[in-house]
């Protein structure tokens, strides 16, 4: 009958669905995501659930994966993965797989990403995918990366260009491993592997690869290639770079990506010490990054803000952006330890199950059975808990023992190094007083020479002598403060300044960041300088090339505050209580 309206079948409203999300896929790489909305709202109208809805929800989730925002990006991959029939599409499931993980990873959420990338790859490998194989393959080398385990991740990525390269795939080759593995090489400490970075950015350029790169990716290879010079120390290069690679992500509407360029500009521009123009492009830099949810850039250019307003005085400004990024580090830990505590919790319901699986195997037994396998439980247990009493009790005795010989050895080094500290400095003393006569009596200029240096070595081993002295009494509990009103800023500047030369021959930052240019407060400058200098020794022993030390004074009220900061390999936490007990010693110092 004319007029009737045509009620479509479910099959091709099910299509219709698709071809939507494809167009507004594409559209939401140049808009800020009003097609997106639309899709979800055709999504929501459809009743049929299958392979297609599974696929238009991977599609929209890919979308917003593009567009930094990975939260609604899982939500949709969830209501994929819910879609999904896996004994029907296997391939659907693996590429909703790889793209829920790498969501996961973006979000900090490391572990529960890299079990599904093992996940995905095992059922490649059972189904013999081998272009799915590769695929996983190089996400995981990829993880590794970003924990930094460089040989780990270039042995995983190996593995994958392996794949490819039997698969005739030389596009995944160029873009994926080639791209990856230069990438894996930059966050490495080593000089030799940044040149390596540095090489193969630059084999892309220049080989058959570049054919394979879409405009945003040639960006990121500007940008990366970038970066890696400021790494070498070669700035000219790194700003014609990372310039270029600027122009080029103007083109798209990628946020997140445009600020990764804008955060190496805002380094660049450290190194050169243009701090208003770094703090200029880290500003932009975090408009673009808060788009996204990329924890660690947004962690990065918080640091980056910080450090450039404490350059160019701005403390509080400094002090603000520093706590931010605190706050966001300790978000991070947070989410790492509710991983950890998700992980035990299934540990101990598996336990827990297999445990109620014994009972009932148990209790089917005969009672007789289950009476004696009772009493060898409690026999073997009663054992086991006199062995473990015995041996605790034994090893306290241990301790105790341990301790007082200790105790003893040391109160016997006390009175040693007191002793001849003592009989030392009598004949010292009469030492010094002569030298110095002679000096005043004769006036041949070698002869003065030879005393003068006889003397400095006198004067120094009495202070020698003295300092053994005063570590006695600082032991016993009978050294006094002996403070003196006095400029904090000013005496921390020279212990600083001591200690340039030391860490430029290890290429690594030594900043001084004092919240104020002068502070009076009272001290004992001897028992500072002694304080602070083995703080930055050991900060400057345990931090390695290229990276930084830092000494920052705050005043507090009616006190001041000191910190030595370093991004070296650290204490862990577990063992910071243990850091002032006596004779101990981290075991991988």
């Amino acid at each position: 009958m004319l007029g009737t309206p045509i009620k479509p079948s479910p099959k091709v409203f099910t299509t219709l669905c698709i071809f939507l999300l494809l167009i507004c896929t594409k559209a939401a790489h140049s808009s800020d995501g009003p097609q997106i909305d639309s899709l979800k709202v055709v999504l929501e109208q459809s009743l049929q659930a299958g392979e297609n809805i599974a696929t238009a929800h991977l599609q929209l989730g890919k979308a917003f994966t593009g567009m930094g925002q990975f939260t609604k990006a899982l939500e949709q991959l969830e209501k994929a993965r819910e879609a999904v029939d896996s004994k029907v599409s296997a391939k659907l499931l693996l590429d909703i797989l790889n793209e829920q993980a790498f969501a996961l990873m973006k979000v900090g959420k490391n572990k529960e990403g890299l079990n599904l990338f093992i996940q995905g790859k095992e059922m490649a490998d059972a189904l013999q995918l081998l272009d799915y194989k590769a695929e996983f393959l190089f996400s995981i080398g990829d993880y590794f990366r970003l924990q930094r385990e460089v040989p780990t991740a270039i042995s995983y990525l190996d593995q994958a260009g392996i794949i490819y390269s039997e698969l005739g795939d030389e596009k995944a080759v160029c873009g994926k491993i080639k791209f990856t593995k230069a990438i894996t090489y930059k966050v490495s400490d080593k000089d030799a592997e940044m040149k390596k970075s540095i090489e193969i950015y630059n084999e892309m350029l220049q080989d058959n690869c570049r054919q394979y790169f879409s405009g945003l990716l040639l960006a990121k290879v500007y940008s990366n290639l970038g970066a890696c010079y400021i790494d070498v120390g070669d700035l000219a290069k790194a700003e014609e770079n990372l310039l270029y690679a600027l122009r080029l992500k103007k083109k798209y509407n990628r946020p997140v990506s445009r600020a990764y360029t804008l955060n190496e500009l805002s380094s660049l521009y450290v190194k050169k010490s243009d701090h208003s123009k770094a703090l200029e492009y880290a500003e932009e830099a975090l408009r673009y990054a808060q788009e996204g949810e990329d924890i660690h850039l947004n962690m990065d250019i918080l640091e980056n803000l910080a450090v450039n307003h404490f350059n160019l005085d701005h403390q509080d400004e400094g002090f603000y952006y520093l706590q931010k990024s605190r706050d966001l580090n300790d978000s991070i830990q947070t989410r790492k330890y509710r991983e950890t505590i998700a992980e035990l919790e299934m540990q101990y319901e598996s336990a827990q199950k297999d445990q109620e699986i014994i009972q009932k195997e148990f209790q089917l037994s005969a009672q007789e059975n289950r009476l004696k396998l009772f009493a060898l439980l409690s026999i073997s247990l009663l054992i086991l808990a006199i062995g473990l009493f015995l041996w605790y009790q034994n090893r306290l005795k241990s301790k105790e023992l341990e301790a007082r010989s200790l105790e003893k050895l040391d109160q016997m080094r006390q009175r040693y190094f007191t002793n001849i500290s003592h009989e030392l400095r009598t004949p010292l003393s009469l030492i010094v007083d002569p030298i110095n006569r002679l000096k005043t009596s004769i006036d041949n200029p070698q002869q003065q020479a030879l005393l003068q240096t006889a003397s400095r070595n006198a004067d120094r081993m009495l202070q020698l002598v003295n300092q053994m002295l005063d570590l006695s009494k600082l032991e016993a509990g009978k050294l006094p403060l002996q403070a003196q009103k006095s400029d904090l800023v000013s005496t921390l500047k020279l212990l600083v300044d001591s200690f340039q030369q030391a860490a430029h021959r290890k290429q690594i930052e030594l900043s001084y960041l004092p919240d104020r240019e002068m502070l009076e407060v009272y001290f004992d400058r001897d028992k500072l300088e002694k304080i602070i200098g083995n703080l930055l020794s050991n900060a400057l022993k345990f931090t390695t090339a290229g990276g930084s030390v830092q000494l920052l004074v705050f005043k507090r009220e009616k006190q001041a505050e000191i910190v030595v900061k370093d991004n070296g390999k650290g204490i862990p936490e577990e063992k910071l209580p243990l850091v002032f007990n006596r004779f101990y010693q981290v075991d991988d110092s």
